[in-house]
């Protein structure tokens, strides 16, 4: 037999419900809204005096235990229901804006015997800017392959309804919508598609002919086809640019659909249909590019891949290979997208095959990356092993960077950011003999340098290596400081020959 998504419980009701003791929830009640001026919708909304149907006594609190009430018109606005129950709840025209369902059960319900409930009910209820990630409202299908009837010999409980809910500016990443047909309209509304991050959304079953998924960070998606007889419709569905690794397409039909600049790395496609589908410049899920056509306006997003640690088995980083040829013009762009981890997306080529470079190489660090600890990090862009590349890239970043290998180790080198100038010790936007006094009082000091004390790479010591980032650097301002006087190169030299006196004595060079 072949189960998919809810809950599986193997106590009886009985057990699981004296699990659930009143004695465990503090108790409180439930109480319908009304309008503070049913002449005038437009003020909002209160909680009246009056119950839900079945609101006595019940907590809405994390953890509560809601399944199977009548809690219709319940005014819930930012409850906090991290993680309840509420299997086969009447929660029609129920107000939870801003309630926090994280976590929260919502799907179907289903016993060991295959007793069971359908989803909870939230037809016309108001989910604005509720906070439903990892929410489960799936429902219950177990195929009995083996039974001499197996359709009718089948289980099935519906998902959580969501006819008329609105999920305006709702979050749903993780969100686990299984056979509880969310419409595309509801999709385009919550905040995490606005936000182009659905990491984790789980919409197996679900028609998304023609939707518009360009650009979305579909991270741990679950697209995967109803039942093993049936095919998930993707027809010409845009996922332009979208990140797609380690998401799961398994029989999914994605026939005409636009896979152009998507990552797909570690997805699963088993079973797939992609007739007449756009993969130009597609990252394919073992890190593959048939050829990179960046003319005319085209552009490809490269992100730090890190691997699925929980396929099975799991899956390691997957760098990227171009396999036929590369072909770049002045309008096309080839953005890298980095974080804070060691960089495994370096691209590389198959021996001999024609690399033809231009248009813009943009080098960006993803949100949340603290900068100013990235300054002096090296980073590997390109192996350029076996081919010949032609032409040059203009290099884009809002930062700055020593190219000077770009064309032959294929390695660029982080050298100002956030404010931060390499080899600036004392912070004053100019690389100077101030900054060399700094890294000399301080050379040999081991294990907690500062970089006030010399330290350019950040690695809590202060030595040679730090020396050769200031000498580098010598001259280089910040963007701030960019008409501060700089030392001439005759006078920087003077200093020289006692730092490098000290390298010898203290270093043994």
């Amino acid at each position: 037999m072949t189960r998919h998504a809810a809950v599986i419980v193997t106590a009886s009701l009985a057990a699981v419900l004296s699990v659930f003791s009143p004695a465990l929830v503090a108790r409180a009640d439930i109480f319908q809204w009304e309008y503070i001026n049913p002449a005038d919708p437009g003020q909002g909304k209160q909680q009246s005096a009056t119950l839900a149907p079945d609101g006595a006594g019940v907590n809405a609190a994390p953890g509560a235990i809601l399944w199977t009430r009548n809690l219709t018109m319940a005014y819930l606005i930012g409850a906090d229901l991290t993680g309840a129950y509420a299997y086969s709840a009447n929660l029609a025209d129920a107000e939870l804006s801003q309630a926090n369902l994280t976590n929260a059960q919502l799907g179907a319900y289903v016993l060991a015997d295959g007793t069971g409930w359908d989803g909870a009910f939230l037809g016309g209820a108001n989910l604005t800017q509720a906070n439903l990630t990892n929410a489960d409202f799936s429902g219950y299908y177990a195929y009995n392959a083996d039974a001499p009837d197996p359709v009718n010999n089948s289980i099935y409980y519906s998902g959580a309804s969501l006819l008329d809910a609105n999920l305006t500016g709702a979050e749903v990443r993780g969100a686990n919508f299984y056979g509880s047909l969310i419409t595309l309209a509801q999709l385009y509304s919550t905040g995490s598609y606005q936000t182009h991050d659905l990491t984790g959304i789980r919409l197996p079953g679900h028609n998304l002919a023609g939707a518009n998924l360009a650009g979305q960070n579909l991270t741990d998606a679950d697209f995967s086809g109803f039942q093993i007889s049936s095919f998930h419709e993707f027809y010409s569905t845009d996922l332009t640019a979208a990140n797609l690794t380690n998401a799961d397409f398994a029989r999914a039909r994605l026939d005409g659909a636009n896979l152009s600049g998507a990552d797909a790395r570690g997805a699963n496609f088993q079973y797939a249909s992609l007739f007449g589908a756009n993969t130009a410049n597609l990252i394919q899920s073992d890190g593959h590019i048939a050829g990179l056509d960046l003319t005319a306006g085209a552009s490809l997003v490269v992100r730090d891949y890190d691997g699925n640690p929980s396929a099975s088995p799991p899956a390691g980083p997957r760098p990227i290979i171009v396999d036929d040829h590369v072909a770049m013009d002045a309008t096309g762009a080839l953005r890298l997208v980095f974080d804070a981890d060691a960089w495994d997306s370096t691209i590389s080529f198959a021996p001999g095959i024609p690399v033809a470079l231009g248009g813009t190489l943009e080098l960006s660090f993803a949100p949340g990356v603290n900068l100013a600890s990235q300054s002096g990090r090296t980073i590997d862009l390109f192996d350029w092993t076996g081919v010949t590349p032609t032409g040059a890239f203009n290099v884009s970043s809002p930062y700055a960077w020593d190219l000077s290998r770009l064309y032959t180790t294929g390695e660029v080198t982080l050298t100002a950011a956030g404010g931060l100038v390499l080899g600036d010790f004392n912070g004053d936007s100019v690389v100077d003999g101030s900054d060399l006094a700094n890294w000399k009082a301080g050379f040999g000091a081991s294990g907690m340098a500062t970089r006030t004390q010399g330290d350019a790479d950040g690695d809590a010591d202060i030595d040679g290596a730090d020396f050769l980032a200031w000498q580098r650097q010598v001259g280089s301002t910040t963007t701030v400081a960019a008409t501060a006087a700089v030392p001439e190169p005759a006078t920087l030299l003077l200093l020289l020959p006692g730092a490098l006196t000290m390298f010898r004595r203290r270093g043994g060079v």
